[in-house]
């Protein structure tokens, strides 16, 4: 590319390989004696938001930069995400982007935005001549580095949230090139370990993520002897990922995936966060991947074996059918499909009075799905368990009173009612201190007229 050599800027490193555009802007600016905050000036307007720069899909932008660095505009715009929308994810109304680990997450006032921690390889960062952040790292499909394994969002030592870039009126200081060396809160430096095993989740998080990086690549993915595009794989296997953190199914799924196929890692208690996949760490993110493209293989044998023997019903497992790509939506998926909306009013009448006098208590919607796709009763769960008699007929009894419209009498009903209910269950730790409310309602409301009075007489002596 032939530029004017006023339009140059003085020094123009070259972008490294699978460098990240935000990485690479950053060494220029560094290499010329500036700050992100003083670089920016330098750097041409974006038409939308461009507070994230590998989000950037500007085409002016693009060609400006090319000018001031005499490097091709194609091969600056797949430094960032520009040529992965369509790919790896579709831009909607939200911010929020499929597989694409976020810079900036929203925030509450008076700090609407911050800067949230962002995957890396310490040792990767250790071993460079010259420390970059690669590109790759910010693909929720890519939880491994290949020489290290997992990445790390914390520095190791202290704890600290990891990012290269400022925002806003944040500590400059801690953000920069220096940030690729080491820690800006406590000050380590990133160190290579001596000497690195795979255990078996990172083997297989390993595998799942070389066969998509090679889809990536080419465009397509062979799995179960077809070929798909990348694109729809992906968008299958997110939606498959989102299912296992479904608040409500989520543990189930998972817990069936250990107890019939151990050899797969299934999350610790408690291990995966809020949100969505991208906001996942990067453990939960590794085992969510592999049970994620454990269910997608033999589709959707293994999916109809899961809604079957759980119970979940297939609305609540995938609830957003209408998103499905077309290599989900085979023969044997819609008779699933049709088997389970096919039942008759008078079927599922049935199966829920004979499951009610099995258990003696009635079940709710999943047990009932449970019960008709696999014919055994679930078990009940102690929070589901009938009241016991004594407490039944305490009750029934309470309600054919009728107490007198009294304050003091209602009082006394009032503490015989909690008197009674001490006899039965334990004591609440709340029924300990609903004594002292009343006495103190009271006392509020007795005390409220002299304190007026009193209030009224100061005023008419000033």
């Amino acid at each position: 590319m032939v530029t004017s050599p006023s339009l140059l800027w003085p020094v123009r490193p070259k972008p490294l390989t699978g460098e990240a555009l935000s990485s690479w802007l950053l060494r220029v600016a560094d290499s010329n004696g500036l700050d992100q905050r003083s670089f920016k000036r330098y750097l041409p307007k974006v038409h939308g938001t461009s507070a994230d720069l590998d989000l950037i899909d500007d085409e002016a932008f693009f060609n400006a930069i090319a000018i001031r660095c005499a490097i091709a505009p194609e091969n600056i715009s797949s430094l960032g995400f520009a040529r992965d929308e369509g790919l790896v994810f579709i831009r909607n109304a939200t911010s929020h982007l499929d597989w694409i680990i976020p810079r900036i997450q929203l925030g509450t006032w008076p700090e609407k935005r911050h800067i949230s921690s962002q995957p890396y390889c310490p040792a990767c960062l250790a071993s460079d001549v010259t420390p970059y952040y690669r590109k790759v790292w910010r693909y929720a499909f890519h939880p491994i580095c290949p020489k290290h394994g997992l990445l790390v969002d914390h520095c190791p030592n202290c704890g600290h949230s990891f990012s290269y870039l400022a925002l806003g009126s944040a500590t400059w200081s801690r953000y920069g090139i220096h940030a690729l060396r080491h820690c800006t809160a406590c000050g380590t430096p990133f160190t290579t370990p001596q000497h690195v095993t795979f255990d078996t989740l990172e083997q297989r998080v390993l595998a799942t993520q070389s066969v998509l990086m090679e889809g990536l690549e080419t465009g397509w993915i062979s799995h179960d002897n077809k070929s798909i595009p990348i694109a729809l794989f992906l968008r299958g296997l997110h939606i498959l990922a989102e299912t296992l953190l479904n608040p409500d199914h989520g543990n189930s799924i998972s817990n069936w995936i250990a107890v019939h196929h151990p050899e797969l890692p299934s999350h610790e208690p408690n291990c995966l966060g809020e949100g969505n996949l991208e906001h996942q760490p990067s453990p939960a993110r590794a085992r969510l991947l592999v049970l994620a493209y454990w269910l997608a293989q033999d589709w959707p044998k293994r999916w109809i074996a899961l809604i079957q023997q759980t119970g979940i019903s297939a609305t609540a497992c995938l609830p957003h059918m209408n998103r499905l790509p077309a290599w989900m939506h085979s023969e044997e998926f819609e008779q699933s499909r049709t088997r389970e909306q096919a039942r008759s009013h008078d079927e599922v009448v049935a199966a829920k009075r004979l499951l009610t006098h099995l258990r003696g208590w009635p079940a709710n919607n999943a047990e009932l799905t449970r019960f008709m796709n696999t014919g055994i009763a679930p078990p009940l769960k102690p929070r589901s368990q009938p009241i016991s008699p004594e407490v039944r007929q305490y009750f029934s009894r309470l309600q054919q009173t009728t107490p007198s419209n009294t304050n003091s009498t209602q009082k006394q009903i009032d503490r015989i009612n909690q008197s009674s209910v001490r006899e039965l269950y334990s004591p609440a730790q709340a029924d300990e201190h609903l004594n002292e409310l009343l006495e103190d309602m009271d006392d509020t409301e007795t005390s409220l007229p002299t304190f007026k009075r009193q209030q009224r007489n100061q005023r008419e002596r000033s």
